[in-house]
């Protein structure tokens, strides 16, 4: 059971990346939905979820691990948060939907 969960969720993650290879460079608003010390993973109103890495902040911003949020001197993000994301690339092969802030 465990290795077909797994399965279904690879499948839907290569599905995801494939159908937004056709949206790179386009811009959607989104939500935080997680927080790593990595970047923050948001969910666009298709219900598909990517990656925006700390590379990816338009800024100098800091992980706040016992908040969950990432803040630099004029801005916070924090989990539910409303932001607008590009996808700067996706990998149907790798699996990843990679997106970049916009201010």
């Amino acid at each position: 059971e465990e290795e077909a969960v797994k399965c279904e969720r690879e499948t839907n993650d290569m599905k995801m990346a494939e159908y937004m290879e056709k949206h790179t460079g386009d811009v959607f608003d989104a939500k935080v939905c997680g927080i790593q010390n990595f970047g923050m993973f948001v969910r666009l109103p298709n219900y598909i979820e990517g990656l925006v890495s700390s590379d990816n902040m338009n800024g100098k911003f800091k992980y706040i691990e016992k908040e969950e949020s990432y803040a630099s001197k004029n801005k916070k993000y924090n989990l539910g948060d409303k932001v607008k994301v590009k996808v700067i690339n996706a990998s149907k092969e790798k699996r990843t939907i990679d997106l970049a802030l916009v201010d």
